[in-house]
Formats: structure tokens, C-alpha cells, sequence
């Protein structure tokens, strides 16, 4: 599934009623959604990183490496906490690296975008 499958084109917005966000960049994004672990409410939320829609329909997220691995396929290897076809998330307060299949991460996204939720909890994926 492509990432952009369920998002609407670049000329739309995902959620009209929410206003565009600015970003230092200058540039404007359809959303900015923060991605955090709270351990299932067991610590304080710990940024991980943010899923952002450019106004041009462009879906990425940064800081890549550092708190999560995006899927690297065939260059994934046994035992390296990446995965060849989902996010791993890796959170350095807990022991928590959940693994999201690519297709559904986006969904998910999509999903909390259109409600305007405030951020995404990877620890409350199951």
C-alpha cells in the first residue's frame, strides 16, 4: 500500500476545520502530529518524533534513526531493530520498540489527523 493511499490529493485538506500549521521553515502543513510513548501511562511523554503533511501532500516524519527506523527492506538485517517493512519505534525511557507495518502506521496517522487529535501514542498501538 502506498503511504498516500487515504489521504486525499495535494490540493486538499485532510480536515478543513483545522487550520494550516506553520512550520520554522516557513513552509505550511496540512497537519504536524506529534508521535510519543507514554509506556501505556507508565512515564511522562517522551517525543519520539512528529508525522507531518506538507500542503503539498508530502508525508514524512523526522529525527528518522535516532527514535524510530522507517522500513528499510532489503537492507534490514537479522537483529538490527530495523524492520524490512514497518516502523520500529524505539523509545528511550522504556523497553518499548514496537513495530508498525508501514501501510497501517500511515492509517493511523490518517485516522488521528482527521479527528484532530493532539498526538499519537505508539505504546497504546497494539
Amino acid at each position: 500500500m502506498n503511504p498516500h493511499d487515504g489521504f486525499p490529493g495535494p490540493d486538499e485538506r485532510l480536515n478543513s476545520a483545522i487550520p494550516p500549521v506553520a512550520m520554522m521553515s516557513g513552509r505550511e502543513v496540512d497537519f504536524y502530529l506529534p508521535v510519543v510513548c507514554t509506556d501505556r501511562g507508565q512515564h511522562k511523554e517522551t517525543r519520539l518524533t512528529a508525522a507531518i503533511r506538507e500542503m503539498n501532500g508530502e508525508l514524512h516524519m523526522p529525527n528518522a534513526l535516532e527514535a524510530f527506523s522507517p522500513p528499510m527492506g532489503k537492507e534490514a538485517t537479522p537483529g538490527s531493530m530495523m524492520s524490512r517493512g514497518a516502523y520500529t519505534f524505539i523509545c528511550p525511557r522504556c523497553s518499548r520498540t514496537p513495530q508498525i507495518k508501514a501501510a497501517r502506521w500511515w492509517e493511523l496517522v490518517r485516522r488521528h489527523a482527521v479527528v484532530g487529535a493532539q498526538v499519537l501514542d505508539v505504546s497504546l498501538i497494539d
